[in-house]
C-alpha cells in the first residue's frame, strides 16, 4: 500500500498521521538522454544519467479537513523531501513536483499530486 506519515510536530499534529494514497497510482519512467544530431540524417541518443521516477496520485473521498491537511503539508514542505514516501513496498525520497484540486457541486473532492523521486548520498 501506499503511503507517507506527516510527522508529529508539523502542523499542529501531536502525533504522526499516516496519510494512505488512492489506489491507482500511477508511475512512469523517463530516461534523460541528450540527442546528438549529425548532417547526414544521422543521429545518436546519450544518457544523462539514472531513469527519473515520477509518481502520479491522488486522494479522494476524504474529508475537507484531511485534504487541507495534506495540501497543507505540501506547502510546508516546498521544495524539500518527504523521506518516507513507501511506493509498491519500496521507501523513496521523493519532492512534490505539484498538485491540484478538484471540486464537485461546489465542494473540495480531491487533491491530484505529482511527486518526483530525487536520490542523496548517503553519510
Amino acid at each position: 500500500m501506499a503511503s507517507f506519515i506527516i510527522p508529529s510536530g508539523i502542523l499542529g499534529l501531536t502525533s504522526p498521521r499516516t496519510i494512505y494514497l488512492d489506489n491507482g497510482v500511477n508511475m512512469q519512467n523517463t530516461m534523460p538522454k541528450r540527442v546528438a544530431k549529425f548532417g547526414d540524417g544521422y543521429s545518436l541518443s546519450i544518457p544523462l544519467g539514472s531513469a527519473v521516477r515520477t509518481i502520479s496520485a491522488s486522494f479522494s473521498g476524504r474529508t475537507t479537513e484531511e485534504i487541507n491537511l495534506i495540501e497543507s503539508y505540501f506547502a510546508y514542505l516546498g521544495a524539500d523531501t518527504i523521506d518516507n514516501l513507501t511506493i509498491f513496498g519500496e521507501s523513496i525520497n521523493a519532492t512534490v513536483a505539484g498538485y491540484s484540486k478538484s471540486f464537485m457541486n461546489g465542494a473540495l473532492y480531491s487533491l491530484n499530486t505529482q511527486f518526483k523521486e530525487v536520490f542523496r548520498e548517503s553519510y
